[in-house]
């Protein structure tokens, strides 16, 4: 471990505190966002407590510039799946121990085996569809290390102090599976400022209308339907072209999918970016036409608020989370269903009006939407709250 910017301020006050901010597994997505934009606003703060961030990716915090927080630099294999259940028994509970740390704020997936009060900040959906068709998809690696997760996060939702959730039914969820009666509701932010801050960049897209699934490669994001679905497409000669930005690198079945289109002869049809830079992810929206979501689940997806800022329609799953997030603003489709699919793309593209009442119904949605600045202060709210009523390097 390496505190790779420690803090400029005497720890020896009284009324001071110590604060973990625990970001070891905020490594990609949603998870990576939430974590940049809370240092981000944390940076700007008068703070009158020293904040601990704890990270494998401590090169990607340079810029942090306020004297009350350090960067803690902990090895690589901190953020290792298959070493999760050591590192959040024992390992990062003897941390926050040897700095008396008063507080943390768990942005982790597992709750943190520690005595030390925490406020955690749950957003993996796993833990709330343990009947979902998802877990039978998982080859044996992935259904193992998820369901030893599943374990530890039952085992331990009893510890923290609040459990905050993103949606309503996120919340009731957790409630309904696990007892619980601490849970808060404070709804994911998408930093809307940077989706403004377009790059420019002209992307290589074949023509025809253009539908674009932002995404990392997971089980759970259901891209294998895009096979039959882009058959179809072939077969009746329509001009829809699927957008995805996943790398073969990013799961053993990204490589099978990536090598399916290719002998099927689909890739006129699926066009595979790559990883796209997050400067670059506007001018890509700009050159697409619809957002298509065909995931089977979520707890919170920024991407249909991103798709929602740029006014194309979405198109996703006829499930429960999606409606949640979307309301009105989407048009839902059996995600297990190409022709269900190709049913609901052709309805809305016939029809101009459809089209401009989902985009219409998006600024709608919108601009109900926290920004991050209300989310944060709802974070420090429970922060300051629990540390009240915390003793003094508990």
């Amino acid at each position: 471990m390496v505190l790779k910017k420690p803090l400029k301020v005497d720890l020896g006050s009284e009324k001071m505190r110590r604060i973990a901010i625990n970001g070891i597994n905020s490594k990609v997505g949603g998870g990576k966002s939430i974590l940049l934009n809370y240092m981000r606003l944390l940076d700007q703060q008068k703070l009158d407590d020293g904040y601990f961030l704890l990270t494998t990716k401590g090169e990607e915090f340079d810029w942090l510039g306020n004297n009350n927080i350090a960067v803690v630099k902990l090895p690589s294999y901190y953020a290792n799946t298959f070493f999760s259940p050591v590192v959040y028994e024992i390992l990062i509970n003897s941390y926050l121990k040897k700095q008396t740390i008063d507080l943390v704020f768990n942005l982790g997936d597992l709750v943190i085996n520690t005595e030390i009060p925490q406020i955690y900040l749950f957003d993996w959906p796993y833990a709330i569809y343990p009947q979902s068709i998802v877990w039978k998809w998982m080859d044996w690696k992935d259904w193992f290390i998820r369901k030893l997760k599943l374990h530890f996060i039952r085992r331990r939702l009893h510890l923290p102090a609040v459990t905050i959730a993103q949606t309503p039914l996120a919340k009731m969820s957790l409630e309904n599976l696990y007892g619980l009666s601490n849970v808060e509701i404070v709804p994911n932010a998408v930093a809307l400022n940077n989706l403004a801050a377009e790059s420019g960049r002209k992307f290589t897209l074949p023509p025809g209308r253009k539908l674009l699934y932002l995404t990392h490669y997971y089980v759970h994001k259901n891209l294998e339907i895009f096979i039959p679905l882009a058959e179809r497409i072939k077969e009746v000669a329509c001009n829809y072209r699927i957008i995805l930005t996943i790398s073969g690198k990013q799961h053993m079945k990204a490589t099978k999918l990536l090598r399916n289109i290719r002998d099927h002869g689909l890739d006129d049809i699926i066009v595979n970016l790559g990883p796209i830079d997050m400067a670059d992810v506007p001018s890509l929206y700009k050159q697409c036409d619809a957002l298509v979501m065909p995931t089977l689940l979520e707890s919170f997806s920024g991407t249909y608020v991103e798709a929602m800022y740029h006014e194309i329609p979405i198109f996703t799953s006829d499930l429960d989370f999606a409606k949640v997030i979307c309301g009105e603003a989407a048009c839902y489709f059996d995600p297990h269903d190409p022709d269900d699919i190709l049913r609901k793309l052709d309805y809305v593209f016939e029809d101009t009006y459809r089209m401009k009442a989902l985009t219409s119904a998006g600024r709608e949605v919108l601009s109900n939407y926290a920004d991050w600045p209300q989310v944060f202060s709802r974070y420090q709210g429970f922060l300051h709250s629990e540390l009240k009523s915390t003793p003094l390097n508990a």
